[in-house]
């Protein structure tokens, strides 16, 4: 039996003759080698950044596979905005969820690993945020849209 490797792919900078410089993420699919590109140098600036992003991409080159390094807030986000929010979605909504994700999700837990985040921090949090309570609750049900995506 063979056995199957978790793969952590790489992150290359890659020049461009027009335009800025951009981060590629490579890794191999069915025997063949694949590539994304991350973002420009300007949205990037440091590998540290890019590696961080990248990560979301790692759940691309492992669907069979747990992450074997624990999964940030911000990779969850990213994943989501990419599948979710780009097709099928109004734009309208796409801009709402854009916003809470970015104003209030993003700066609270972007940082901390799923796994680290405690309900019942969550719940206090939302109490202390100054919002409406029917935006607040808005906020909650796009935090379980992102655990679903989580478990998935």
């Amino acid at each position: 039996m063979k056995r199957t490797r978790y793969q952590f792919g790489t992150v290359a900078r890659k020049r461009r003759s027009r335009g800025p410089d951009v981060w590629v993420y490579r890794w191999q699919e069915g025997g063949r080698r694949k590539s994304q590109i991350i973002g420009t140098l300007a949205e990037l600036p440091t590998r540290t950044e890019a590696l961080q992003k990248a990560q979301s991409y790692q759940m691309h080159a492992n669907p069979d596979h747990r992450m074997r390094v624990p999964v940030s807030m911000n990779t969850l986000i990213d994943r989501y905005i990419s599948e979710e929010l780009e097709a099928g979605v109004r734009s309208s909504t796409r801009r709402s969820y854009l916003s809470m994700l970015e104003v209030h999700i993003r700066p609270k837990f972007g940082h901390v690993h799923l796994l680290e985040i405690e309900m019942t921090a969550v719940q206090d949090w939302l109490r202390k945020l100054s919002a409406a309570p029917k935006y607040k609750s808005h906020i909650r049900a796009l935090l379980h849209r992102l655990y679903e995506k989580a478990m998935l």
